[in-house]
């Protein structure tokens, strides 16, 4: 009796582990493509990304959504060409 308890006490946290393991790649696929994104952005307005980079790689998801609430108010003027 103990031994099936035991036997299916170790399926679920089998499957507890791979689950987080899934998790956790899909949280560090969207950490590279958002600080990708947030690279690219920050060097069309002339800015510096690495804030957010941080903020995403310590605090997830927060970073791209405190760079897409912050990016107009932070972007540098540049000058319109008169042609």
């Amino acid at each position: 009796m103990l031994g099936r308890f035991i036997g299916r006490t170790q399926g679920f946290y089998a499957k507890l582990v791979s689950g987080d393991i899934q998790c956790r790649v899909d949280l560090a696929i969207l950490a590279v493509l958002a600080s990708y994104w947030m690279v690219r952005d920050a060097q069309v307005r002339g800015l510096s990304a690495w804030p957010f980079i941080v903020i995403t790689l310590l605090a997830g998801s927060c970073g791209p959504l405190l760079c897409l609430v912050t990016r107009e108010g932070l972007a540098v003027k540049r000058p319109q060409s008169v042609e």
